[in-house]
């Protein structure tokens, strides 16, 4: 990337396999029902986005949606008629193994149909794990890669290690940086010190910058991430979701009149709500360290 970018708050609801089975509790493939609940509630979610984002544009950063097709185009289509950034997966949800959710040969397409801001893609990686594992998750990122290179596309890559410790993630990016990714955005776990989150960023090689996801934790926990990280120079956002739509959706898919009701109302606002106050959280504590 080029120059210094806006801070981005993302809000993240691509959410599929763990929407359907943690969420709704499904057990058995979506119904019909199944489906349009899932696409009602990625508009609600967009919803509380839209009620937020003026607050964000005041402060000069840069509201944004990370949703997928799947359930997601009504809201794909909204983002592009309100102007957001959209960011768009293109792996298979809730996979041990990176896997692109229209094939290797077919992703190209999915993308152009959406035009995204941004592509998202997601890897567990565990760079003392399974040698022959990484090299083939390598391998399929860097076919985005250069897919997303000679196209003039940007991408965001999310990391997921295990354990939290910062050397695995440091560790983890340094193998993939030096496989040749140059995502414009890393999408990184929440660190437990300040000099966690330098390790991390140095890690990228001054590749892209780095945004804080939130893994489902609750507020307290990635609040205080937050606060650490806004400081650090390559740290530019967050893309945090279910810390901010959870609790918010649970009365609403409760509600046996989910399409006009206060539940629908009151959820929209609570998330509009529980975003500001990530924003302000982060921008407050960038403030105070300049």
């Amino acid at each position: 990337m080029t120059g210094e970018p806006r801070r981005l708050f993302a809000l993240a609801f691509d959410h599929r396999s763990s929407l359907r089975r943690d969420f709704l509790g499904l057990t058995a493939a979506p119904t019909a029902d199944d489906q349009a609940r899932c696409r009602e509630l990625k508009t609600v979610v967009f919803e509380g986005l839209v009620a937020g984002a003026y607050h964000v544009l005041a402060h000069g950063a840069e509201p944004a949606i990370l949703v997928d097709q799947e359930y997601g185009a009504d809201v794909i289509a909204q983002a592009k008629d309100h102007r957001l950034t959209l960011i768009v997966p293109v792996e298979v949800s809730g996979q041990a193994e990176l896997r692109f959710e229209h094939g290797d040969d077919g992703f190209g397409a999915a993308i152009e149909r959406v035009d995204p801001s941004y592509v998202k893609a997601l890897v567990r990686y565990d760079p003392l794990g399974d040698p022959d594992l990484n090299r083939r998750q390598r391998a399929r990122l860097g076919r985005l890669q250069g897919w997303l290179d000679d196209h003039g596309r940007d991408w965001m890559l999310e990391v997921l290690v295990p354990g939290d410790f910062e050397t695995t993630v440091a560790k983890a990016i340094d193998e993939l940086v030096d496989a040749g990714l140059r995502p414009a955005y890393w999408k990184l776990e929440g660190q437990a010190s300040a000099a966690a989150y330098h390790t991390v960023a140095a890690a990228t090689q001054g590749i892209g910058h780095c945004l804080v996801l939130g893994r489902g934790a609750d507020a307290a926990a990635v609040e205080r991430w937050l606060r650490l990280a806004a400081p650090v120079s390559d740290y530019r956002g967050f893309a945090v979701g279910r810390t901010l739509w959870w609790e918010p959706l649970r009365a609403f898919v409760h509600d046996p009149d989910v399409r006009d009701s206060r539940h629908r109302r009151a959820a929209v606002a609570a998330i509009a709500e529980n975003y500001r106050r990530l924003v302000d959280v982060y921008l407050e504590a960038a403030d105070r360290a300049s």
